[in-house]
């Protein structure tokens, strides 16, 4: 209807988190099942929603592993490990643009 794409900031948990969820468990069991990093998983689960990514790092090897995540999808019960209820979410993440002042 307004045409509107949302963007993922800090796709990654951002250094504010120290690789939280980079660790996270239904993280780390679906990358070990779908053969992928953590990153790729996170980032994957992004983009299969619909919402675009901008991944940083300043590791060479990391940037073309996060960029490997076409071509490949979770499949449902992968995605419905990694998707929280409200209740679930890691406040750094706050606000909530439903509730946000």
């Amino acid at each position: 209807e307004n045409h509107i794409h949302l963007m993922a900031y800090g796709s990654l948990g951002s250094s504010l988190m120290g690789g939280a969820m980079l660790r996270a468990p239904a993280v780390a069991r679906v990358a070990q099942t779908a053969r992928r990093s953590p990153a790729q998983v996170l980032l994957r689960w992004a983009v299969q929603q619909g919402v675009a990514v901008i991944p940083s790092s300043s590791s060479e090897k990391r940037m073309a592993e996060n960029l490997d995540i076409v071509g490949w999808e979770l499949n449902a019960e992968d995605m419905a490990q990694l998707s929280v209820g409200p209740g679930d979410r890691m406040r750094i993440f706050m606000p909530d643009p439903e509730n946000a002042p």
